[in-house]
């Protein structure tokens, strides 16, 4: 496991000329809730995984130190059984200083079309992450930090009105949309 100087997350035990790999990516999901940020908090950027852990592990990042943790005792619980474990075992609070996505017990037995939960109601689902995060046998991604501001590539709230504007003045798209809307409203 290393840090590199872009603070990337990489649990490895494959080669360095493996970046190669990155690029032929097929998985690509999004999904809402706080890890994103609290990742980002613990000053990691991205989370690069290789290999496949002899048992089932848990990753806790506690203000950015990283340790690999047993994960048997979570092993065949769901989202909301395991949110309640990790917050009694780690001592964090949600959306406070604790964050964390798991798989559940579809993951840990690879169904291709298992998610990986990033909140109670949060799922990553496009292409199956949760039978991917399974086949290495990685449980969940816990991360524990004090919440802070940290500096965006470009500062937004200037921008929000622009964007705003924008929105509200376009010719098509959502205008369009709430029209055709309000038009079926008002057949009703």
């Amino acid at each position: 496991m290393g840090r590199s100087p872009r603070h990337d997350l990489t649990v490895r035990d494959a080669t360095p000329g493996d970046a190669a790999a990155l690029r032929m990516l097929l998985l690509d999901a999004n999904a809402g809730d706080y890890f994103p940020s609290f990742i980002r908090m613990n000053g990691f950027d991205h989370v690069v995984l290789y290999g496949k852990a002899p048992s089932w592990t848990v990753i806790i990042i506690r203000e950015g130190v990283v340790a690999l943790e047993d994960g048997t005792p979570y092993a065949g619980m769901d989202n909301i059984d395991m949110r309640e474990a990790i917050a009694r075992d780690t001592g964090g609070t949600w959306a406070r200083n604790l964050a964390m996505v798991n798989i559940t017990r579809a993951g840990e037995n690879g169904v291709l079309a298992s998610g990986v939960m990033a909140g109670p109601k949060a799922i990553y689902a496009r292409g199956g992450p949760g039978a991917k995060m399974g086949s290495l046998g990685l449980k969940a991604i816990v991360t524990l930090a004090q919440t802070h501001e940290f500096p965006t590539a470009q500062p937004y709230k200037p921008y929000n009105r622009v964007i705003a504007q924008k929105l509200i003045s376009s010719t098509g798209g959502n205008q369009f949309a709430l029209h055709r809307l309000n038009e079926n409203v008002d057949r009703e």
